[in-house]
């Protein structure tokens, strides 16, 4: 029988450098692969998938957030697990997505934009940010 393959979705977020919190969750999730194996020989494989492209959305500049996710695949490889950026991901499935033509509730918009707002970190603070949310 071949492990259990788990993906974990992360986000920088403001973070510039691996942290204690970041370790303790790698930590966790080494504890949950562990588990796993304890009770199905074939073990677990843990593939963390960083969310570049959330980053991106959100303002933060590529440089900085491509620094702290090299530094949490360095953390995540030497727990034994695999790491990926999301921008990847969706580059190789060839499944791009226009959210131009997206047609998108008035509701739902309205909430897009107060989270914008408040995460956004891009040149031009929460203005810029639902100039974003609605181009």
């Amino acid at each position: 029988m071949p492990p259990c393959h788990s993906s974990s979705i992360g986000a920088a977020g403001r973070a510039r450098w691996v942290g204690t919190p970041d370790l303790a969750c790698l930590d966790f999730l080494g504890q949950i692969r562990a588990r796993i194996a304890a009770t199905y020989a074939p073990g677990a494989e843990i593939t963390l998938i960083l969310t570049d492209t959330h980053a991106a959305l959100n303002g933060y500049r590529e440089a900085e957030t491509l620094s702290y996710f090299r530094q949490v695949e360095r953390a995540a490889d030497d727990r034994g697990f695999a790491s990926c950026l999301l921008g990847d991901v969706v580059a190789r499935s060839g499944l791009g997505y226009d959210a131009t033509d997206a047609d998108v509730a008035d509701e739902m918009l309205q909430k897009l934009q107060i989270s914008a707002a408040k995460w956004y970190r891009g040149e031009g603070g929460a203005a810029a940010a639902r100039l974003a949310t609605i181009a």
